[in-house]
């Protein structure tokens, strides 16, 4: 008797270990199964959606020429200082006009820079607009191009306007909003509200022109 109950014990033990080996190995089975079928479902990587276009970095400001006004002269040393390698022509009391010969006669020299600011918008007349496109005609290629507009008296606000709407028509024109950037600070100008009284003014001016220089570096030059 005691005999069969310990063999039935044994065989007891015998059957239980089976199916426990049977029951681990069949989860193993079913694991290895489901890290298959996870491996097979899992979403294939589009390389081309993962792509970004990468903007073109902007060249480099350099080569410079700066044809100005008596605000430009009064505020040449913070330029030169802001815009180290600029060319500067400026005289009191130029106009548009003035300045087109002089920008026709760099060109004809072969000395215009590839970066050109024209800041003449301060002494309107009636034919400021039409020097302006003329000067935008014979820009030639591989250029871009800087307007400064003017503050101070209503009669600049066509000629602003005018200037404030050429970048949608030509990439390579950039505007430096010098009336933008000195109007909350016109304590820094004179009684006729266009001429600097204080030099922080001029710093303001040279970092306009400067800030829309790094603009333009970044636009396409013209062709």
């Amino acid at each position: 008797m005691f005999g069969h109950g310990k063999s039935r014990s044994a065989a007891t033990a015998a059957v239980v270990c089976i199916v426990t080996f049977a029951v681990i190995l069949t989860g193993t089975r079913a694991l290895k199964i489901d890290f298959g079928e996870s491996q097979l479902q899992a979403p294939a990587v589009n390389l081309a959606e993962t792509e970004q276009e990468v903007p073109l970095s902007a060249v480099r400001v350099e080569n410079v020429s700066i044809i100005g006004d008596s605000i430009t002269l009064g505020a040449s040393s913070r330029l030169t200082e802001a815009i180290p390698d600029a060319y500067i022509d400026a005289e009191v009391g130029r106009d548009m006009s003035i300045g087109f010969s002089i920008f026709k006669k760099l060109i004809d020299k072969d000395e215009l820079g590839s970066f050109v600011v024209i800041a003449l918008a301060n002494n309107v007349h009636a034919d400021t607009i039409t020097n302006a496109k003329e000067i935008i005609d014979l820009i030639g290629s591989g250029r871009r191009l800087v307007f400064v507009t003017g503050h101070g008296l209503t009669n600049m606000e066509p000629v602003n306007e005018y200037i404030r709407d050429l970048p949608d028509q030509y990439p390579f024109i950039t505007v430096a909003d010098w009336d933008v950037a000195i109007t909350p600070h016109e304590d820094l100008l004179g009684a006729d509200h266009i001429h600097v009284n204080k030099s922080e003014a001029n710093q303001i001016y040279a970092d306009c022109v400067k800030e829309a220089l790094e603009t333009a570096a970044a636009k396409p030059p013209s062709e």
